[in-house]
């Protein structure tokens, strides 16, 4: 399984707990575990660029869509109304 996140989700106890369950998580580094690794093998960086370009797409859709079905103008409070707002936008 893999995951997109961004870097402030990289902390030491996500990272823990990918590690025991099997998670990949596509993104970069802290720059403390950058310098810490070694080099990368040729498949290791095509596996990072094809997260990055994944990640990119997807970030790509929700700032259209933001725009375009005006998910920025949303400001409910609670959860289940944005998520109900977010349906209705796209309804």
């Amino acid at each position: 399984m893999r995951i997109g996140a961004d870097a402030i989700y990289m902390t030491v106890a996500n990272k823990k707990f990918r590690e025991s369950n099997g998670i990949r998580l596509g993104g970069r580094a802290s720059k403390k575990e950058t310098a810490a690794t070694e080099v990368q093998s040729t498949e290791q960086q095509e596996l990072f660029k094809l997260d990055l370009r994944k990640r990119s797409t997807i970030e790509g859709r929700i700032g259209t869509s933001k725009r375009k079905n005006g998910l920025d103008l949303a400001a409910t409070k609670l959860v289940a109304t944005s998520k109900l707002a977010i349906g209705m936008t796209f309804l």
